[in-house]
């Protein structure tokens, strides 16, 4: 493990999972934008390990090493896109487990994320699902205040 891994990541240490989703066709889960606060349980010369429901592990990056597609890295949003000639999309889910206290910029950052990926692979035909992502982050920020 090198040194650098060790400062940045520790054993004990606050992880927060951030999760938009928006209609996610043929599934149970909630439409929105849903934080959970999770912990670093373990980290190996190869993965760091989180208490999630499921112990979810990530990669970790070594200097001078490539991200590969296949692998997950803390502190990296991941956004799937599902459809079916649907403007809306048949579902849109926009994940990130940070080691950073969530925060609104944070929120937008995945949004926009979101958006180039949208731009690039699926053209203005999609912005109505762009829309919608900030509406539910804008909704998810006023609950937030009001509280």
């Amino acid at each position: 493990m090198s040194e650098k891994t060790k400062a940045e990541f520790t054993v004990g240490q606050k992880v927060w999972r951030i999760e938009i989703r928006n209609k996610v066709k043929d599934t149970f889960e909630k439409n929105g934008v849903f934080i959970s606060e999770h912990k670093i349980i373990g980290i190996s010369r190869y993965s760091i390990c989180v208490d999630t429901e499921f112990f979810a592990t990530f990669s970790i990056l070594k200097k001078g090493e490539r991200k590969e597609s296949y692998s997950s890295y803390l502190n990296e949003i991941e956004c799937s896109i599902r459809t079916n000639n649907n403007i809306l999309g048949d579902g849109i889910k926009i994940d990130l487990y940070t080691t950073s206290k969530p925060t609104k910029a944070t929120l937008d950052k995945m949004a926009a994320f979101c958006a180039v990926k949208i731009d690039k692979e699926f053209g203005w035909l999609f912005n109505g699902a762009k829309e919608k992502i900030y509406e539910m982050i804008d909704e998810f920020n006023q609950l937030s205040n009001e509280h």
